[in-house]
């Protein structure tokens, strides 16, 4: 008997149930750090233990991240219904597809944004139509930590009063397309970073340090805010500023002259045109050698409009190769192009209009491409292409 309860005595003990209690949270946390940084895997080991539970809910609710409707219902309710949510440091609304924009969504937001003071990162990005409630639900937030704000938002008199509620912040994006008129400065003396339409630039950089600004024109002829927008960089960041990238529907030979005289002192400069072409797009395959047409699957519309401009200025030498080609090739689309470019040249070649007159407006006439079931007008066929 007493070898035996010394027997039993000599084994060791069943590890308690408990006995992560004990661990050190230096080493909860080396546990942690091993997890892949996804929400689920902080989630699933929060469940392990009341010892994980604390130090996991900080990485869980830390950092969110909501790209659909159900996902940020979900998690603004589940905000509003903690009583107290200071882990929550970082959230991004990024939601694509349209959200229900009623009274009870706007109620959801407001509750939720108001309870979030320890955030130091915010960024919305949602439909135009939710627009109005995140932008309300903002004018009764106080966000004493906010450094980083990135919106959709334009610059009107209630985002501005929220930026003067916020002088910590040093990352601004705004709105790049909307452009603001609104007169008086908003001071924060912390900015380095803004993202936004020009209009935009000088109310907000006056008083600010910029390190980089990435300012868009959102009109060709908009060239007469140029001098207030380097005005208000050249008064406090002609020292700072390190890169700015401009984008302008037009060439930038004026902007060029304008930062070299009020920021010479720039390390990086971004220069982009946006010219647009008012044409609708038309795909183009090669048929033989290094003859191209527009798509002759799709020819309704402007590929069939060009190639009616271009039979009857006979710009096109070798267009029965190109029939042959197309006729030569199998298949029931082929043989469809084939008809309808058949059809084009046929109508081209009757009509007989000369390449020196432009076509009368009584001049009556249609085409109908085969295998088509459609037709093209006369105010389509007597378009003409200048040169």
């Amino acid at each position: 008997m007493a070898s035996s309860s010394r027997s039993s005595s000599s084994l060791p003990s069943s590890p308690s149930a408990h006995s992560l209690a004990a661990l050190a949270p230096e080493i909860v946390e080396e546990i942690i750090a091993f997890l892949p940084p996804i929400p689920k895997s902080y989630l699933a080991l929060s469940r392990v233990s009341h010892a994980f539970h604390s130090l996991c809910i900080r990485f869980i609710y830390g950092h969110i991240v909501l790209r659909s409707p159900s996902a940020l219902v979900q998690c603004f309710r589940a905000i509003v219904a903690t009583p107290n949510p200071l882990a929550v440091r970082s959230i991004e609304v990024n939601c694509r597809r349209e959200l229900i924009s009623l009274a009870s969504f706007s109620a959801l937001v407001q509750h939720c944004l108001v309870r979030l003071t320890n955030v130091t990162r915010l960024v919305i990005f949602a439909p135009e139509q939710t627009t109005s409630s995140f932008v309300s639900a903002l004018q009764q937030c106080s966000f004493p930590w906010l450094t980083h704000l990135e919106s959709c938002f334009s610059l009107d008199e209630r985002m501005s009063a929220f930026l003067s509620r916020h002088p910590r912040i040093s990352y601004l994006q705004l709105d790049s397309l909307e452009p603001t008129s609104l007169g008086g400065e908003i001071r924060l003396p912390g900015l380095e970073y803004f993202v936004g339409n020009s209009t935009c630039l000088a109310p907000v950089a006056r008083h600010a340090s910029l390190r980089a600004a990435f300012i868009t024109w959102d009109d060709a002829d908009e060239a007469r805010d140029n001098q207030d927008v380097f005005a208000a960089l050249e008064r406090r960041s002609t020292d700072t500023l390190n890169v700015l990238a401009c984008r302008r529907h037009s060439w930038n030979l004026d902007l060029l002259e304008q930062i070299s005289w009020h920021l010479p002192h720039i390390y990086a400069l971004s220069l982009t045109n946006l010219f647009f072409v008012p044409s609708r797009t038309m795909k183009w395959i090669r048929i033989c050698d290094n003859l191209w047409l527009p798509d002759l699957a799709h020819l309704i519309g402007p590929g069939s409009r060009w190639i009616w401009d271009r039979l009857r200025e006979r710009r096109y030498p070798d267009w029965d190769r190109i029939l042959e080609t197309t006729h030569a090739r199998r298949g029931g689309a082929a043989a469809i192009a084939h008809m309808r470019l058949l059809a084009l040249r046929d109508a081209a070649l009757d009509l007989r209009v000369p390449s020196h007159r432009m076509p009368q407006e009584e001049e009556q006439c249609e085409i109908r491409l085969g295998g088509a079931g459609s037709m093209l007008e006369e105010e389509d066929v007597t378009e003409t292409r200048t040169t």
